[in-house]
């Protein structure tokens, strides 16, 4: 899953919490109900986290791929003007 649906799976389990104290007249089953949404929004709290960490990771390696590009497109161009 991508960030965005991670995020909209998180919004619609946490809707159902929301609604859940209408929806649920048993308590019993209220509570059993309340702990798994709890424990699914909680899991893609992680993934969500895990996600951004990835994505940033990702960022670092590509900024320091360009930093070492420029680098080289610099060098390159320097030899060969002062040849």
């Amino acid at each position: 899953m991508n960030l965005e649906e991670l995020e909209q799976e998180r919004a619609k389990c946490q809707l159902h919490l929301e609604q859940l104290h209408i929806y649920e007249p048993s308590e019993e089953w209220y509570k059993m109900r309340r702990e798994e949404l709890e424990y699914q929004i909680a899991c893609i709290e992680e993934a969500i986290e895990t996600e951004k960490e990835s994505i940033r990771e990702n960022n670092n390696v590509s900024a320091a791929f360009l930093v070492v590009l420029y680098a080289l497109v610099i060098t390159g161009l320097s030899i060969l003007i002062f040849m």
